[in-house]
């Protein structure tokens, strides 16, 4: 799941790079600015649903400073 990811967020970063360097091309993301958005949006639900990212439990970070209680 790993290399899956990481493979696939290459090749959006890719795509957006060569989009800023070339906006002339027709490439996709140049074509349709919610793909990235979309495509960013799957990686991160698979990387929750595999385990690889966690959202910490309010319990598990520092203490909140007195200001933010």
């Amino acid at each position: 799941m790993n290399f899956y990811l990481l493979g696939q967020t290459h090749a959006v970063l890719d795509r957006l790079l060569e989009a800023a360097v070339r906006p002339e091309a027709r490439t996709l993301t140049a074509v349709d600015p919610d793909y990235v958005a979309v495509r960013l949006g799957a990686l991160f639900h698979l990387a929750f649903d595999g385990g690889l990212l966690q959202v910490p439990a309010r319990d598990d970070g520092p203490d909140a400073p007195r200001s933010a209680r």
